[in-house]
């Protein structure tokens, strides 16, 4: 199988070199670097905060999900969210388990599998919304309005981009050469 070229040879070698260096004078600035720190951290602070529900972030994520989309087929969610296909089935399987979700067969074609979520799920809507405004407002504390909606218009633009890009990978790794 031949090897990809690495992600880096697609940038001209002299402005690579220069990205890299200004890159190693503001380590601090790395974008990834800093989406990773922060969202390292809001999973943290959010799993401290939800920790009297019983359940992990990313559960609480995939639940988060539900509320407004509920009755969604499992692998539309899972690409919401963003999880793999096990690690979706596995905090189904947990929110199942505390009854927050129930999964169905479609009625109409069987291979598809939609979710719910429960009553016991939204009981605790109203307080799980309210933990993810007080984070929210805690993010951007000292931000104006204005500035806050630049914020969520960049980062939407940036998620748009990296699920396009892991899409693409997606792609590529599943193609098999004959």
């Amino acid at each position: 199988m031949p090897r990809k070229k690495p992600l880096a040879s697609k940038i001209a070698p002299s402005s690579m070199e220069e990205r890299i260096n200004v890159l190693k004078r503001n380590h601090d600035r790395f974008l990834v670097r800093l989406m990773s720190s922060i969202s390292r951290t809001c999973i943290m602070y959010g799993s401290k905060a939800i920790s009297h529900f019983g359940i992990s972030m990313s559960q609480a994520i995939v639940l988060g999900e539900l509320f407004s989309k509920n009755g969604c087929r499992q692998d539309d969610l899972r690409v919401f969210v963003t999880l793999d296909k096990g690690n979706i089935t596995r905090a189904l399987q947990r929110l199942e388990e505390y009854g927050l979700v129930q999964r169905r067969q479609d009625p109409v074609d069987r291979r598809v599998v939609r979710v719910y979520v429960t009553r016991k799920a939204l009981s605790i809507e109203l307080e799980m919304y309210a933990l993810a405004t007080l984070l929210d407002d805690k993010l951007t504390a000292g931000f104006t309005q204005e500035e806050r909606e630049t914020l969520v218009t960049l980062l939407l633009r940036i998620d748009a981009n990296a699920k396009a890009m892991a899409k693409k990978n997606e792609v590529q790794s599943d193609c098999k050469e004959n």
